[in-house]
């Protein structure tokens, strides 16, 4: 989450010109690596948020202080059902995701379908 939080759309050695030409931000998910669209909204809820804030000029300057802003947001999103990473999750380690992706695709592929879609 604060990884990207940290994000600068001002990428570094781009001209005044080529910042001229940034329309906005995306925020892509690789959904062949996500389970279902349970566990994508939980990919997304709450980093879509640190990235709505950069697009939109960054009113929040200190991750601190955006942290202890978003909640109310949190809590709509909750009641309108989608759901949200627990916190406790916000700060993983990239060392993580390996295994993640390694779990994924061997919990819902077999060796031998993995093998024949090699060939």
């Amino acid at each position: 989450m604060k990884h990207t939080f940290d994000f600068k759309t001002n990428l570094k050695g781009l001209t005044q010109k080529g910042i001229s030409n940034i329309l906005g931000v995306e925020t892509p998910v690789w959904t062949e690596y996500i389970e279902d669209a349970s566990r994508m909204e939980e990919m997304m809820f709450p980093r879509v948020i640190a990235v709505a804030n950069t697009a939109w000029g960054g009113e929040f300057e200190n991750y601190k202080d955006f942290l202890g802003s978003i909640n109310p947001i949190l809590e709509m999103l909750k009641n309108k059902g989608i759901k949200i990473m627990d916190k406790s999750r916000w700060s993983y380690s990239r060392l993580s995701m390996p295994k993640g992706w390694l779990k994924f695709v061997f919990g819902k592929y077999t060796f031998d379908y993995i093998k024949s879609a090699m060939k």
